[in-house]
């Protein structure tokens, strides 16, 4: 059975790669990277973004390479951290956006070199070693969620919950 999820994954994320650079969001995220639990769909490098002209720029070119990279089995991805609150949560602290991050291994890898296709995909699949990863922060769990709920109200409210 997890064979079957393993490969069903793969191929849906083959075919919607394969449309340029995928847009993911908090539905899609986990499930299309699976940043989480090793990623067993491939390598992906996702471009974490606001709203802001001056990351639009970044977006085209990232587009502009997104098909030469999947020949080299390199998924490339975004998330706009405006639109998807949970990925915000969970991801804007320990990469301030905008930024390039590849997830493999269970760990993140944030990209600081030359916006290229050869330098881009150079890295991801070779150079990205050389540079430490930090672990992928976790999953949400609803207990963490209602937990940071309370705190903000508590804050929010001098330190009084009513």
């Amino acid at each position: 059975m997890s064979r079957l999820l393993i490969a069903t994954a793969i191929v849906l994320a083959l075919a919607t790669a394969a449309c340029g650079l995928k847009k993911l969001d908090d539905a899609t995220f986990e499930r299309m990277t699976q940043a989480s639990t090793g990623q067993t769909t491939g390598i992906w490098v996702t471009y974490f973004h606001r709203d802001r002209p001056d990351e639009e720029r970044s977006l085209r070119a990232l587009e502009s390479f997104s098909d030469a990279a999947l020949d080299q089995h390199v998924f490339l991805s975004q998330v706009n951290l405006d639109e998807n609150p949970m990925l915000k949560r969970r991801f804007a602290e320990r990469v301030p956006p905008p930024a390039l991050v590849m997830f493999r291994h269970n760990k993140m890898f944030i990209y600081n070199g030359e916006l290229t296709q050869d330098a881009l995909i150079r890295w991801a699949l070779e150079e990205y070693g050389v540079h430490l990863g930090v672990p992928v922060p976790p999953l949400p769990t609803l207990f963490g969620l209602i937990e940071k709920q309370l705190t903000g109200a508590s804050e929010a409210s001098g330190g009084v919950l009513m």
